[in-house]
C-alpha cells in the first residue's frame, strides 16, 4: 500500500450528498480508517455526516471540518 494514512481528506459535494445513509456511513468510517491521528476531513459546506459519523469524528474550527476522534 502506497499511503497509510492521511493528515487530510477532501470529500467535498458527493459522498454526503447523494448517498442514502447506510452508504454515508460506510464511507465516514472508511475515510476515518486512513486519517491519522489529529487528521481532517472537509466536506462540503452544505453537507452533514451521518448521526453515526460522531464516533469517528469530533467537529473542528468550522462546520465543514471534522477531526479524527
Amino acid at each position: 500500500m502506497l499511503f497509510r494514512s492521511f493528515d487530510l481528506i477532501l470529500c467535498r459535494n458527493l459522498a454526503f450528498t447523494y448517498f442514502d445513509v447506510p452508504a454515508q456511513e460506510s464511507v465516514a468510517a472508511a475515510l476515518a480508517s486512513r486519517l491519522g491521528p489529529g487528521g481532517a476531513l472537509v466536506v462540503g459546506s452544505h453537507e452533514r455526516l451521518p448521526a453515526q459519523a460522531v464516533r469517528h469524528f469530533t467537529p473542528g474550527p468550522r462546520g465543514c471540518i471534522h477531526l479524527k476522534a
